[in-house]
């Protein structure tokens, strides 16, 4: 705990005469919001005073005038799957829309875990509206205002906002929210083969059963997020024999749409298309490794973009030669040197047949037979700039070649 300058944001703690001496009959939320005073004086502590302080909750900023601009709780920024999720900034898109009185959105967790056993959250919008809305209609309207990971997963109509004695939201009260029912669909079974195929991996990705699931539920109404949607589509991949992109899952995001796209546009007979995803060797005798929020949430960016895009976090790096005999052996066994010290340039990533997606190191010899140094001839600067510009743009194959 530090002070902090003019203009930074920080939360506001209290001290002084006003500081009760805790909440009645609740040690445990006393504990946790009357603190030591790290800021107590000398002075202070012979006299007796100011040696605990209140954690308020509210983040605020100092003014250069001195006075303390507020802004919002702390509790309303939360954290899902690494990606910091201000509730206020929604609940105000939320708000704005056509007939909507009150809002608020919270997160909170599902009763499902995720592969590596940590509780799955969600963001739940409820409104207050005098007519009935379409939750699809202000999904579809708040799409245009927020990013995709910004949107609550579902959206409840109430008859009012519960507030406790003190006036602020009682979050408790809220109405619970079971993610295998969707009034707004008729529940509506496979209708083929395929379907059915999809109804139980998504029966198997969300925890929900098989039967409670229509194929016209929305993925993202029964629960899903950006990390069920990678998992559905290697899981897609893996079973049909066909690479379908996290954007498909995206834009097909009911079973009747997403089996009408793949039924249109693979030859789902036969297991094949022009983007067949092929695995030259088996890393299950190998080590792996889970990926980190952070590989998590690049990998999601990555498999979402199409080719033109996945080039974002290339690091290029272009080095000039001037009246140098450049030999070819020495320069391949020079970045071969960084390869071997740098195990994260020779990891592929793979998944295994839960569809969790691992990476997996490879050793020296394997790595070797994968790295390539390419020549390239040209007549001019211009045709070099070109060049250049190309290689910076080169997508690597994730699951097949070295990162260099």
């Amino acid at each position: 705990m530090q002070m902090l300058p003019v203009h930074a944001i920080g939360e506001l703690y209290l001290t002084g005469d006003c500081i009760s001496r805790g909440y009645l009959n609740r040690p445990e939320l006393t504990a946790e919001r009357f603190l030591p005073n790290p800021f107590q004086t000398n002075q202070e502590q012979k006299e007796g005073k100011n040696a605990r302080i209140y954690k308020t909750g509210d983040l605020v900023r100092w003014l250069p005038d001195g006075e303390l601009e507020y802004l919002g709780r702390n509790d309303f920024q939360v954290k899902i799957r690494g990606l910091r999720i201000e509730l206020g900034e929604i609940q105000a898109v939320l708000s704005s829309y056509q007939g909507v009185k009150q809002s608020v959105v919270i997160a909170r967790d599902a009763k499902t875990v995720d592969a590596e056993g940590r509780w799955r959250k969600y963001l739940l919008g409820y409104f207050v509206a005098e007519n009935a809305l379409a939750e699809c209609d202000i999904k579809q309207y708040m799409g245009t205002k927020l990013p995709d990971y910004m949107i609550p997963n579902r959206l409840i109509h109430i008859e009012k906002i519960p507030v406790n004695i003190s006036g602020k939201l009682d979050s408790c009260a809220l109405p619970e929210v079971d993610f295998a029912k969707n009034d707004e669909n008729e529940l509506v079974r496979p209708r083929n083969d395929l379907e059915a195929k999809i109804v139980q991996i998504w029966s198997d990705l969300l925890g929900i059963p098989a039967e409670n699931i229509s194929i016209h539920d929305d993925f993202f109404s029964l629960g899903g997020d950006s990390i069920l949607v990678i998992k559905l589509s290697l899981m897609l991949t893996k079973l049909l024999a066909v690479k379908l992109g996290v954007a498909a899952m995206f834009k097909n995001e009911t079973i009747a749409k997403l089996a009408s796209h793949i039924l249109h546009g693979v030859d789902y007979a036969s297991g094949h298309n022009d983007h067949m995803l092929t695995m030259s060797a088996d890393y299950s005798t190998h080590s792996n490794y889970i990926l980190s929020f952070a590989q998590e949430r690049l990998f999601f960016i990555n498999e979402f973009n199409d080719d033109n895009c996945k080039h974002a976090y290339n690091i290029p790096i272009y080095t000039k030669f001037w009246n140098i005999n450049v030999r070819r052996d020495l320069l391949r066994q020079s970045l071969l040197a960084i390869l071997y010290r740098h195990e994260i340039l020779r990891t592929l990533l793979y998944e295994d047949k839960s569809s969790v997606v691992y990476q997996h190191p490879l050793n020296e010899a394997d790595a070797d037979s994968l790295f390539q140094v390419n020549e390239v001839y040209v007549d001019n600067n211009e045709q070099l700039d070109a060049e250049l510009i190309q290689l910076a743009k080169y997508v690597f194959n994730l699951d097949e070649f070295v990162h260099l």
